[in-house]
């Protein structure tokens, strides 16, 4: 009979592969995903990193392709440490400046979150089918497959951050040294690269074995601790480091703990969407399910477990306090208290799990019960998961990679692009050039532009044509039309709605007649390129003009 033991080595290689598998999805697709804009950031870092050094403005200072037109148009800002920027940087490096070789990266790093949660959770619970079930709420997880493809910080904080953790849950086995150092080196490095991560700490310092250890032990062996505390301070020496170097927003800006917003209509009609996407609402209901079976398990005796999930619960609500800006305006600033969801659903599943063990059919136990039982329950999470992925995949804004190519091909040196913002960004890293942080919504500052960032492109996508009916931009519009003309045009062909306009591109010099567009565009050719959803594919019409 096949050990214990062999069995779950094999189902987390399984679940590794299923994992690795849903995340290397459109690996090397366009920049023109769910949140292209937060991608773009990290993939012109890396870039500029690559293509003029690690050190040109300082000790790894970042240097992205959308400052805005007032602050510096070198585009070096304030942020926390650049590490995927790097990796990426040294990946461009080796193999060129390919998609792959970025996001190759984030998959890896959030694969390895697999094994990680399994060895955690057998670590704290002792639960050999609780670990297992973790390691494939972790595989499938919607937030973790989809932004574990874009180039961002949040999946070089994760895996170090439960590093972190899985490394002192060895040392507080085995009181060996370097693995303590090695927490605290893992954490060092989650929340350097992302500040939010540190909520892990929390947890950490609850199951930290003060009564075992005492003052005694802790002067008798300072080693340790005293060297965490110094890799520790690396948090704030970069912090006053980067803010010294650069101008505009600190990167640890209080401001921006804003409380408040939790009793806002908006905050609570956005969550809903990022709670289906992140865990859905079948997951929730199960995390909730978890929190009852703690309490109740908690009145009976506390455990480790115990300590572990009140600790992060409370590390939970800390975390939505301070972050509530931010986790009110993105799904992926969830990605610390994952790790908390996917084990309460864990934990109520097993809990589940164990109640069906009392079972019988005619006095007799039922074989497997708990097993049966744990599979069914999962498989109810799937059909809510795949849409949750396939929802996250299918968000394209397409045609940012077509206006890209024909401006990498037509730009001149050091010219920049003006741009609709909001998910227009990827037109960025496909056109290879700096551009604004949104179009300028007075002439006055489009003038600053033109003049001083030799701004020369204008690309306004479908969700900015309000400029050109609005009165409020009359002005605005009137002096694009007389000082540029449309270079690229295109829509896409519904049934129901005929022919869509996408976006315009637009470039310095000439003038423009939205009137005389048929003429404009007569007789040119029509070109085409199909986008890939999940389920079918949508084609994308663009007329070159000139």
């Amino acid at each position: 009979m096949i050990e214990k033991k062999y069995i779950s080595l094999f189902l987390v290689i399984i679940f590794i592969v299923i994992g690795f598998y849903l995340r290397s999805y459109h690996i090397n697709y366009p920049v023109i995903g769910y949140h292209n804009w937060k991608e773009t950031h990290y993939l012109t870092e890396a870039r500029n990193f690559a293509r003029y050094g690690f050190f040109r403005y300082g000790f790894f200072v970042p240097v992205w392709n959308y400052p805005s037109i007032k602050s510096d148009p070198s585009g070096v800002h304030a942020d926390t440490f650049p590490t995927i920027s790097i990796l990426a940087a040294i990946s461009f490096m080796i193999f060129g400046y390919k998609l792959w070789a970025a996001r190759i990266i984030g998959i890896i790093m959030t694969t390895a979150c697999i094994p990680l949660m399994y060895l955690i959770i057998k670590e704290i619970f002792n639960r050999e089918d609780m670990a297992i079930t973790a390691a494939f709420l972790t595989s499938v997880n919607p937030l973790f497959v989809f932004f574990s493809h874009n180039v961002q910080l949040i999946n070089v904080a994760i895996f170090f951050m439960l590093l972190s953790l899985y490394s002192f849950l060895v040392w507080r086995r085995k009181r060996s040294n370097i693995y303590f150092i090695l927490s605290f080196v893992f954490l060092s490095i989650s929340v350097l690269t992302k500040y939010p991560f540190l909520i892990i700490l929390i947890p950490i310092i609850a199951l930290f074995p003060f009564k075992e250890i005492g003052v005694k032990g802790i002067k008798d062996n300072p080693v340790p601790y005293i060297v965490s505390i110094f890799v520790m301070l690396s948090i704030p020496a970069w912090m006053v480091y980067i803010d010294s170097v650069t101008t505009g927003r600190s990167t640890a800006n209080l401001s921006l703990i804003e409380p408040w917003r939790l009793t806002t209509k908006e905050f609570w009609d956005i969550t809903p969407s990022y709670i289906a996407d992140s865990i859905t609402w079948v997951g929730l209901f199960f995390a909730v399910l978890g929190i009852i079976f703690l309490i109740i398990s908690t009145v009976k005796k506390i455990s480790i477990s115990g300590i572990f999930l009140w600790s992060y619960l409370v590390a939970f609500f800390i975390f939505v306090v301070i972050m509530a800006r931010k986790i009110g305006q993105h799904s992926y600033h969830y990605y610390p208290v994952i790790p908390l969801a996917i084990t309460l659903i864990s934990y109520s599943l097993i809990r589940i799990a164990d109640l069906a063990k009392n079972l019988k059919i005619e006095g007799k136990r039922i074989k497997y019960i708990n097993i049966i039982v744990i599979v069914f329950l999962l498989i109810i999470f799937i059909p809510s998961t795949i849409e949750a992925i396939n929802r996250q995949f299918d968000t394209q804004f397409y045609g940012l990679d077509i206006a890209g190519e024909y401006l990498k091909e037509h730009k001149k040196d050091g010219e920049r692009l003006m741009h609709s913002s909001f998910q227009a960004y990827g037109v960025l890293w496909h056109g290879d050039m700096m551009g604004t942080r949104g179009i300028p919504k007075t002439v006055d500052d489009m003038k600053f532009a033109e003049e001083k960032l030799n701004a020369t492109w204008i690309f306004i996508y479908n969700w900015d044509f309000y400029i050109i009916n609005d009165k409020k931009y009359k002005e605005l519009w009137d002096y694009i039309r007389n000082n540029y003309r449309l270079v690229q045009f295109a829509f896409i062909r519904e049934k129901n709605r005929g022919i869509i306009p996408l976006y315009m591109l637009f470039g310095r010099g000439g003038s423009f007649d939205a009137n005389n567009i048929t003429n404009m565009v007569k007789n040119k050719p029509i070109k085409h390129r199909y986008y890939e959803l999940t389920n079918k594919r949508v084609r994308v019409d663009y007329i070159n003009i000139e």
